[in-house]
């Protein structure tokens, strides 16, 4: 008799043999339906000229540059390239003294320049330099003054 033979038992290696190969081919499938590839790139979003001209109106009627970039769905450097290259003037958005004095008060309470920033919808950059302007002095990340 075969050594060998007597002790192996095939029948059950082949089971778990097709056991194995059912959960790889579950495991395959389940990867081939959640696998999305990511947009390598965001997507390019390109008025059409009536937008474009709708879009002159829009920001000579007073919306600001971040509205147009969200109304059309572009970016705010796009937005901004559309004025530019139809000559439009770019509006500085400064803060008025009432806006500054505001925004002193605010940070010598004890908020953050971003969360100050937050309250005037400007960017912490602009309240920065409102603040240095009005003579603030800054504290440091613990609180301590400057």
């Amino acid at each position: 008799m075969d050594l060998v033979g007597a002790y192996s038992n095939r029948a059950l290696q082949s089971e778990k043999y097709r056991e194995l190969r059912k959960r790889i081919q579950v495991a395959e499938v389940k990867i081939r339906v959640n696998h999305q590839p990511k947009p390598s790139r965001q997507p390019q979003s390109r008025l059409a000229p009536h937008q474009i001209v709708q879009f002159e109106m829009d920001y000579q009627g007073g919306l600001m540059i971040q509205e147009l970039a969200a109304k059309y769905g572009v970016h705010r450097t796009t937005a901004t390239r559309h004025l530019k290259e139809r000559g439009i003037p770019i509006r500085k958005q400064t803060m008025g003294e009432e806006d500054i004095a505001r925004a002193v008060q605010l940070y010598q309470s004890g908020l953050s320049t971003v969360r100050v920033a937050e309250h005037f919808d400007q960017s912490p950059n602009t309240i920065r330099a409102a603040l240095l302007a009005a003579g603030v002095r800054f504290r440091d990340s613990h609180g301590r003054v400057r």
